[in-house]
């Protein structure tokens, strides 16, 4: 059995395209969708569709993207037991018709335990094309230069949290994601653990989904500026082994990098918000802001 998790927050017609664009004759599959306490048209929207294999669980408040697609996971649990599979989908995105029979199907031929597809953003261009995490460098791409335009399968160490198919006992066993991070680096933290418990994440170019990318932050991205500041420096901070005076210059390195791109398009309050993510790494503040 699969379910398919959304976790919502406004994203009116487009959460509808996303319900709609699931075609998968072969799968017997529901749909759990999480809304964080919505504002607009997007609950009724959900519900004109009247579904039977939609479960809608409706939050009185913005919990996050990793404690939603918790909440949702446990609510499963409680219902059902442990899923077989989950697929993680942003409800600014479309999938292709048995897209999930596809991916199942790869993880089951490669005996791995996480497989994204590649995602293709807005304007036609690769968004996530399998990337990986950079340990020495502490990056994170997700465009692997070297290897893009490949279309091979391949095990890699980062997925996609946009788009990703996980085993349920898997995703179970790991706790889910880590709701410390509220949004943003949340996959990052779960590729390196699942690494650590030597579990395999795959990348298939071969299937292809679309995404409207940040489309829930995009009057907002102050808040992007923040939790990608202050998670990078959480998810890095608590992993890497070297002397402290090697990785601080990294990680100092990152933050003056993105300083610049906000102070070239002008974004100062992009720049106040970069700056208290970090102080509250320093403090020790975590979850939402």
């Amino acid at each position: 059995m699969l379910y398919i998790i959304l976790v919502n927050y406004n994203f009116g017609q487009l959460i509808l395209d996303a319900i709609q664009s699931i075609k998968e004759p072969d799968i017997n599959h529901r749909i759990i969708i999480y809304d964080n306490n919505s504002r607009d048209h997007s609950i009724s929207l959900i519900k004109s569709l009247n579904d039977n294999k939609i479960d809608l669980i409706e939050s009185k408040e913005n919990i996050g993207f990793s404690a939603g697609i918790n909440r949702a996971f446990d609510f499963i649990k409680e219902k059902h037991g442990i899923p077989g599979f989950i697929y993680l989908m942003n409800p600014d995105s479309t999938i292709p018709e048995r897209l999930l029979y596809h991916l199942m199907h790869s993880l089951e031929a490669f005996n791995a335990d996480v497989v994204s597809p590649k995602i293709i953003d807005s304007n036609g261009e690769a968004y996530f094309d399998g990337g990986f995490i950079d340990m020495r460098r502490l990056r994170v791409f997700n465009v692997s230069k070297p290897l893009n335009g490949s279309n091979e399968i391949r095990y890699t160490n980062l997925f996609q949290g946009a788009s990703v198919m996980i085993k349920g006992d898997v995703f179970n066993e790991m706790g889910g994601l880590n709701e410390e991070l509220f949004m943003y680096f949340d996959e990052v933290d779960f590729s390196i653990r699942l690494l650590e418990k030597d579990y395999k994440i795959l990348y298939d170019p071969e299937r292809q989904v679309s995404h409207y990318t940040s489309y829930s932050l995009r009057r907002t991205s102050h808040l992007k500026a923040y939790y990608i500041s202050r998670n990078y420096l959480y998810t890095f901070s608590k992993l890497i082994q070297k002397p402290k005076g090697t990785y601080l210059m990294k990680m100092i390195r990152f933050q003056f990098d993105w300083l610049l791109i906000y102070l070239k398009s002008l974004k100062f309050k992009c720049v106040f918000y970069q700056f208290l993510g970090c102080l509250h790494f320093l403090t020790g503040r975590k979850g939402k802001l």
